[in-house]
């Protein structure tokens, strides 16, 4: 009980450490940097709900970063408070996800301290964007989703956590839609894991679907367990798209919220004029060619 007690209050350690860290000093540079100047005129504007003037992403990105804004001022602090907050949250979870992961503690904080003094996590934390929030978002939803699948005693505290993991991939999508594409892998991963598990238990096929007492979720089935993730992450996720019914311009009906989906894709695949710091995907991992976020001239 001591140990339990003492892993938790170490995660709770490493929360006020991480908010401590990214929220000092959170006011500079003390001007838009690099995307904000897409994001944050258009969080102002969906503050006043006077139109959607970034229709080419999903919303709840910049919902928060106008509840900065709505709660701190409109000021560089305000924009970027949220975002920094939400990734503390992360890295707590991933705390807690490297320890279920590794069963170690020190492994766990390990994992915490690094992602905390990556330049590349903190920088984005501290950058009123829409990945600020995607990734923290899609972590705490894995750990909550962890977190269901381990629960043997109580199947509704099981559909809860997972319900829980749930709504947050849906406001992960609803930051930015590259959170499906980690989802869809995440489902192609566990569905791999369960025929793996009927094939090794010697069941029937329709287990696949339909048996229990599996070691992930044993008090569910895999369809039921399924139906809860897609229909409250998507419920979750058009949620996120409720003031565009309320604009002053151009408002949507209830039933252009689908349509205006697929206006989202036809923006999003539309080519890109050439800038200076434009990189192709397979340079960032070897940051052969990294991005100045921001930079002043001495």
């Amino acid at each position: 009980m001591r140990s339990v007690l003492t892993t938790h209050l170490i995660g709770v350690f490493l929360l006020f450490l991480a908010l401590i860290m990214l929220l000092i000093g959170l006011g500079h540079p003390d001007e838009m940097v690099f995307d904000e100047t897409h994001y944050v005129p258009a969080a102002r504007d969906l503050l006043t709900l006077s139109r959607n003037n970034n229709p080419e992403h999903p919303l709840f990105a910049k919902e928060m970063i106008a509840a900065g804004i709505a709660v701190f001022g409109d000021t560089p602090f305000g924009w970027r408070a949220f975002g920094a907050i939400f990734t503390a949250f992360g890295i707590f979870s991933a705390y807690h996800i490297a320890r279920k992961l590794f069963q170690s503690v020190p492994l766990a904080v390990l994992t915490a301290i690094l992602l905390l003094t990556s330049i590349t996590v903190t920088i984005q934390a501290r950058t009123a964007m829409l990945d600020t929030y995607t990734y923290p978002l899609l972590t705490i939803s894995a750990g909550f989703l962890i977190w269901s699948s381990g629960i043997n005693s109580s199947r509704l505290v099981s559909i809860g956590l997972l319900a829980l993991a749930a709504v947050f991939l849906g406001l992960a999508a609803g930051a930015k839609w590259i959170a499906g594409i980690y989802a869809m892998i995440t489902l192609v991963g566990l569905l791999v894991a369960r025929a793996v598990a009927v094939i090794r238990s010697g069941r029937s096929p329709a287990s696949f679907l339909f048996g229990q007492n599996f070691p992930s979720w044993p008090t569910l089935n895999l369809l039921s367990a399924g139906l809860i993730m897609g229909v409250v992450s998507l419920s979750t996720y058009f949620a996120t798209f409720l003031p565009l019914l309320f604009l002053k311009q151009d408002p949507l009906s209830a039933s252009e919220l689908i349509s205006f989906q697929f206006h989202m894709l036809d923006r999003q695949t539309l080519p890109l004029a050439f800038n200076s710091y434009e990189s192709d995907w397979w340079l960032w991992p070897v940051m052969l060619e990294p991005i100045w976020y921001h930079f002043q001239d001495s």
